[in-house]
């Protein structure tokens, strides 16, 4: 279950592209971000992020 959240966090289309072979694989790469900021009400992939917290990116 927690699999797929990390790819439709990362891509919330994910399912939809699976289901008609555009990807094969979720692009997540588990850092766990997502999950670190749950919490906050402001879940969100830090890689979709367009002006990352570059402290955050060399933690992963």
């Amino acid at each position: 279950m927690v699999a797929f959240a990390w790819a439709l966090i990362k891509n919330p289309d994910f399912i939809n592209k699976l289901k008609y072979n555009d990807i094969n694989r979720s692009e997540c790469d588990t850092s766990n971000y997502c999950i670190a900021v749950m919490y906050s009400g402001k879940t969100k992939c830090i890689l979709n992020d367009k002006n990352p917290d570059l402290r955050i990116l060399k933690m992963l």
